[in-house]
């Protein structure tokens, strides 16, 4: 008997059950591989028009099977510019949840530019290629041309949400999502001025929170430094490799640039590109293209921690991380001949700007981050400092109080000033900072700047009282820059009594160094820690000068270290954080930055962000006055895998009328 099929019958019933039927068929899930490779079709190049095949380029096979294993629930991938990284690893993971499991993503992109782009470039003309055109809108973002400001949703119910860095939080916390994709990784680096919460990286992740061990979140860069978020994201996950075996010695090897050879010796490009050849890091026989070619096609992953025997299995645990950080490089990108890469790396070493093209190679050909001639050291913010506020609250001394010391910095119009309370361990307290108006210019700039001195003077004689007992204790130590209006402070300072010392800040962002050349045992009445007490012609009484590298630094560590540590330096406690905006401000004005010198290698010296630091500059003078009244941090070194404390030493004290009363020295018991 013929069965029924609704062209046989007109019942309406049984059309609706036959189609229901069909429907309640679950459909069967392909692997990411399998439908890269059915359903993808390359947009542009070489193989414009072809499906997807993972054998030409082997290392997407690997990689594929990495992300099937569903072992980890982060992938970071990085690799050659032109080798299919971005379709492989952003645009391909991207359709596959999309189309084939057919749920919403959130793609992450730097900026809003790149968004036009990322749609125009790499979305829209591969959905364009594959049956999955019938999805795109027919009205709304990505719809008939148009470029989406947010959001694409597609005709089978499936949105590609787009976040950006740029913007308030609030335009990345209101949308979740169980898969996130990022492209451009590095470019999330610098945290938007208007953020307050974690890095925008981390805040992105927090979309995919709420399916937690079933979220998968795509992230694919070219690597920029090393301490870019691709490259300590790939570091300190799996760092996997690909290995391959050498056809002549049979060892399981991983070349990279240094096996590239033949190229330097050449004396032009032309001859670099015919002599150009890999050779094998364990043999160093050199591998034809075919050679090249079978390796790459045999590949095998290798986590960080594992090498692979004999029979080419990884031996070894895998990292424990849900992180998978895979790269590969120009030996891998079957898309590049020996001779073309050779090309390169000879037209970069001959270019008129070496130091650039070298960086291009390192980074577009070999997926290495380059080392910049200027990295940034700087890791404090004024966010950070703004949540390091604790009781006691303004003007009050702790309890813990062992020394008082002030800071301050001459200005044309304001002097501002810094107090700070110690232990003895070095954890220190902001109890109090301000500003002084400079009044009376019109009875002269001296005379201007003598009332502002004077006015701190009586302000600080008044002391402070201590939390608990109600003491009033005077600050031990007052230190003024003189770096401005000079000889006017030099004069002062001079008939203000016990404890008021004019200062020198001396670095390499300033007319000289701080060395031990500028010690000399003729000008120095004491010496400590990266200060010193020195005889000035212009003043009767020695003047401080200090290491300003060294002491902006040591502030920064105090602000860094966790509060309840010993070392660490708080704020006066008040009613809202925001309240301390611009001390954290001048706090964090300038950066410590590593800089390389044609003649004088890397040196670190202090580069100014914003010209508003000058509570920044009483702070750290501040800080090295609580050196000489005694305050010592501990620094902890690793010796033989263990911990060892070792305590800073004290100051050295050279010849000259020095008295020390307590925790205090003075020098100033001859007046």
């Amino acid at each position: 008997m013929e069965p029924l099929t609704p062209k046989k019958t007109d019942s309406v019933l049984l059309r609706e059950l036959l189609f229901a039927m069909e429907s309640s068929r679950s459909r069967r899930v392909r692997s990411m591989r399998d439908f890269a490779e059915s359903e993808i079709l390359i947009p542009d190049g070489e193989y414009s028009g072809l499906r997807y095949k993972t054998s030409r380029q082997p290392y997407s096979a690997v990689y594929f099977a990495l992300v099937e294993s569903r072992r980890f629930r982060r992938i970071v991938a990085t690799g050659p510019t032109q080798s299919g990284k971005t379709l492989t690893a952003f645009i391909i993971p991207s359709l596959y949840h999309l189309f084939e499991i057919g749920e919403t993503i959130v793609c992450g992109v730097p900026d809003l530019d790149i968004v036009a782009d990322k749609w125009n470039m790499d979305f829209l003309p591969v959905i364009e290629a594959t049956k999955y055109r019938e999805f795109l809108p027919m009205k709304g973002g990505g719809a008939r041309g148009g470029v989406p400001k947010g959001a694409v949703k597609f005709q089978n119910g499936a949105v590609l949400r787009f976040m950006t860095g740029g913007g308030g939080d609030k335009s990345r916390s209101h949308f979740t999502s169980r898969v996130l994709a990022i492209t451009e990784t590095d470019g999330f680096d610098k945290v938007s001025a208007t953020s307050r919460e974690a890095d925008q990286i981390t805040q992105l992740e927090g979309r995919v929170k709420a399916a937690a061990e079933n979220s998968m979140v795509y992230m694919e860069c070219t690597v920029s430094t090393e301490l870019g978020r691709t490259y300590r994201e790939y570091s300190s996950s799996t760092a996997t490799r690909l290995m391959k075996r050498c056809p002549y010695c049979r060892a399981w090897v991983c070349p990279d640039r240094d096996h590239l050879i033949g190229w330097k010796e050449s004396e032009t490009k032309m001859q670099a590109m015919r002599n150009g050849v890999f050779v094998c890091p364990e043999c160093s026989h050199e591998l034809s293209q075919d050679d090249r070619r079978i390796m790459c096609a045999g590949s095998v992953a290798c986590h960080s921690g594992q090498y692979i025997d004999n029979n080419g299995v990884a031996i070894g645990d895998v990292p424990d991380t849900d992180t998978l950080g895979f790269r590969w490089n120009a030996f891998d990108n079957q898309f590049w001949t020996p001779g073309y890469i050779a090309g390169d790396e000879w037209a970069a070493l001959h270019s008129d700007f070496p130091d650039i093209a070298d960086r291009g190679v390192r980074q577009f050909v070999w997926a290495l981050p380059y080392i910049p001639e200027k990295i940034d050291l700087h890791s404090v913010t004024a966010s950070t400092i703004l949540k390091r506020a604790a009781a006691p609250r303004k003007g009050i001394l702790p309890s813990w109080t062992e020394n008082i010391t002030v800071g301050m910095d001459i200005g044309k119009m304001l002097c501002h000033w810094v107090v700070m309370a110690w232990d003895n361990a070095g954890t220190g307290h902001v109890v109090d900072y301000g500003r002084i108006e400079v009044v009376g210019w019109d009875k002269g700039a001296e005379r201007a700047i003598q009332n502002a001195l004077f006015e701190f003077k009586e302000m600080m004689l008044e002391g402070f009282p201590k939390e608990g007992t109600g003491e009033i204790l005077k600050p031990d130590q007052c230190w003024i820059d003189s770096a401005y209006m000079t000889d006017v402070i030099y004069s002062w300072a001079s008939s203000a009594g016990s404890g008021f010392s004019p200062v020198r800040g001396l670095g390499m962002s300033k007319e000289r160094a701080y060395t031990e050349s500028t010690l000399s045992r003729k000008n120095a009445a004491y010496r400590g820690d990266h200060y010193h007490f020195a005889r000035v012609p212009s003043c009767r009484i020695p003047v401080v000068e200090i290491d300003s590298d060294h002491w902006k630094k040591w502030l920064h560590i105090g602000l860094q270290t966790e509060i309840g540590q010993p070392g660490a330096i708080t704020l006066h406690q008040v009613g809202n954080e925001k309240d301390h905006m611009s001390l954290a401000q001048h706090l964090t004005s300038e950066r410590e930055v590593q800089e390389f010198i044609a003649g004088k290698g890397f040196i670190k010296r202090w580069e100014v962000i914003s010209r508003n630091n000058h509570f920044f500059d009483a702070a750290y003078i501040a800080c090295a006055a609580g050196s000489y009244c005694g305050v010592r941090r501990g620094i902890i070194m690793r010796q033989d895998k263990k911990q060892v404390v070792v305590k800073m030493a004290g100051p050295i004290v050279a010849k000259g009328k020095v008295s020390v009363k307590g925790n205090a020295r003075s020098i100033w018991s001859n007046r």
